[in-house]
């Protein structure tokens, strides 16, 4: 069974940065046999956030049962962002993660690691799409749930 979710509330397209667009993400609704569930991200991130590199954001939480072992935030990036560039993808890799990320190779995506409060943290672009996976520490298997999201595209 398929997950599809809209990353944001807003159904009205926009070319405008800044402004927010509807956007979907088809996520199964279970991976690795942790439940998958969109939470709610709050409006004032879209409203309040100026100058921003993102037209919406979405959320995710991985969980078995009650326990919360990962999550995904999805930003699909506007016309300002520049994702293929070096650059760019160095100065927003740098704001996440307490530790000099490392850049890997998985599934043909430079993925880029780094760690966080207890976590383990990967970072990706493809297409429009910019996602960070935080991953408890406690998890066994962080670089195969992380495989298993490298493919996801949102539109």
């Amino acid at each position: 069974m398929t997950l599809t979710v809209s990353c944001s509330k807003s159904s009205e397209a926009t070319n405008e940065p800044g402004r927010a667009k509807s956007s979907v993400l088809s996520i199964s609704n279970q991976v690795l046999g942790l439940a998958v569930k969109s939470e709610p991200v709050d409006k004032k991130i879209t409203k309040e956030i100026k100058r921003s590199y993102t037209d919406t954001v979405g959320l995710f939480s991985f969980r078995d049962k009650d326990l919360l072992r990962a999550s995904l935030q999805v930003s699909r990036l506007n016309s300002l962002a520049r994702p293929n560039s070096t650059r760019f993808r160095k100065s927003v890799i740098e704001l996440v993660g307490g530790s000099t990320p490392l850049r890997i190779r998985a599934e043909e995506v430079d993925v880029y690691t780094t760690s966080g409060n207890k976590q383990n943290i990967f970072i990706w672009f493809r297409g429009k799409g910019m996602f960070v996976l935080s991953v408890h520490q406690d998890y066994e298997f962080p670089r195969t749930l992380m495989r298993k999201l490298l493919l996801l595209e949102i539109s």
